[in-house]
């Protein structure tokens, strides 16, 4: 699973609709990002996402207590952490995408939460995925030039360096830096339609 770039990971999730390998659960990747009831998937997940693995903390959830709660949670644990490895991977393909963009660009901003990227991350993939009029797409750019939509206006109030970065990612020409990428912010909060 490791070394894909954007393209790869877009191309399989996104096109073909599959996990980056073949997974036990023989689930697509829609049904990995939206679980069967998707509102109860979501905060599920999310909680998941965000609770350490132990706790001296006495009655702090856990994901050890998550999976010892049932043997459904145990199932779900996994298809949890397999999500995490999606997030993950996208992460590190955005993340590695233009190390000049980073550093010029980012700086130290990139030492933020991994926990908070892969939240906004996972909300930008549910709301792509669920997109009620979304069209066919022929390829990886029409998926990019799409996505660009979602990237900057999913969960505005998280501000994480993974946005900025994505939006590079996705068009490095239209977003060579940071001032391009404030200027997009800019004009798009006056409109709702996809540019």
């Amino acid at each position: 699973m490791n070394n894909i770039n954007l393209n790869q990971f877009l191309q399989t999730t996104i096109l073909e609709n599959t996990t980056i390998e073949p997974n036990e659960f023989k689930i697509t990747f829609a049904e990995l990002i939206c679980g069967e009831d998707s509102k109860t998937y979501k905060q599920q997940f999310i909680n998941y996402l965000k609770s350490p693995k132990k706790s001296n903390i006495k009655n702090k959830q856990t994901k050890e207590i998550f999976i010892k709660t049932s043997e459904e949670n145990k199932k779900l644990a996994q298809k949890f952490d397999l999500l995490i490895q999606h997030l993950t991977i996208l992460q590190t393909a955005i993340h590695n995408f233009d190390h000049s963009f980073n550093i010029n660009n980012m700086g130290e901003k990139t030492q933020t939460s991994t926990k908070k990227a892969q939240i906004l991350l996972y909300w930008i993939l549910e709301q792509f995925i669920t997109w009620k009029q979304k069209p066919h797409f022929n390829n990886v750019e029409e998926v990019k030039f799409s996505l660009i939509y979602f990237i900057n206006r999913v969960k505005p109030e998280i501000d994480n360096y993974i946005r900025e970065m994505a939006l590079h990612a996705c068009d490095p020409e239209r977003f060579t830096n940071i001032n391009d990428i404030q200027k997009f912010k800019k004009v798009s909060s006056r409109t709702f339609a996809l540019a």
